[in-house]
């Protein structure tokens, strides 16, 4: 059988190395643990890096518009990236690294959107701003596997479990449910410790 170029097209895989990213390895295992937690919002710029899948966007909105609706925050930076599996662009990321105060990344719903919104938050960590990946919790292996390989095992992740299917393919009463679940662990990821 003779193969074809065709047939050797066919057969190329594209392998994205979710590790990668806008901040060099050296970068990221020079800078150990957390970034230290803010005590408030009030004040504070808020960067949101979502994928975009499913229902993410709509996510993002409802969750600004409840924490706009209990802190004063400065500014918000909404970068929406071009694809699930990819950093931000470097343009939006340095943005964000340099007016940003907290970060959420959003949302983990298959294994490799899972494991970059995980390192997303972990690469906001490394620059210094304290973040929070939320990710579904039938994809946790995918954010425990980039935890381990970003030396950071134990980094916590908000995670949305079912009814809230993890393509984010929600209804607006799904929607709510996990608004109402994840808005909590959100801000006791961000603030040292939470008044309001």
């Amino acid at each position: 059988m003779t193969i074809t170029s065709e047939r050797l097209m066919l057969a190329n895989l594209v392998v994205i190395d979710p590790r990668s990213g806008v901040l060099s390895a050296a970068v990221g295992e020079s800078i150990k643990g957390e970034a230290p937690r803010v005590d408030t919002l009030d004040g504070k710029t808020l960067a949101i890096i979502s994928n975009g899948m499913g229902s993410a966007n709509i996510l993002q909105k409802a969750l600004l518009a409840r924490l706009r609706a209990r802190y004063d925050l400065k500014d918000v930076i909404v970068v929406r990236k071009p694809s699930v599996s990819v950093p931000p662009s470097r343009k939006d990321w340095q943005e964000v690294v340099a007016r940003a105060d907290v970060g959420i990344t959003l949302f983990g719903g298959c294994g490799s959107c899972t494991s970059r919104t995980t390192r997303d938050a972990i690469e906001l960590e490394w620059a210094g701003i304290p973040a929070v990946a939320i990710c579904h919790e039938a994809l946790f292996g995918s954010a425990e596997a980039i935890r381990k390989m970003s030396k950071m095992p134990d980094y916590p992740v908000v995670t949305v479990g079912y009814p809230a299917g993890p393509t984010a393919e929600w209804d607006d009463d799904i929607l709510e449910n996990v608004l109402e679940l994840i808005e909590p662990q959100v801000l006791a990821r961000l603030i040292v410790r939470s008044t309001r």
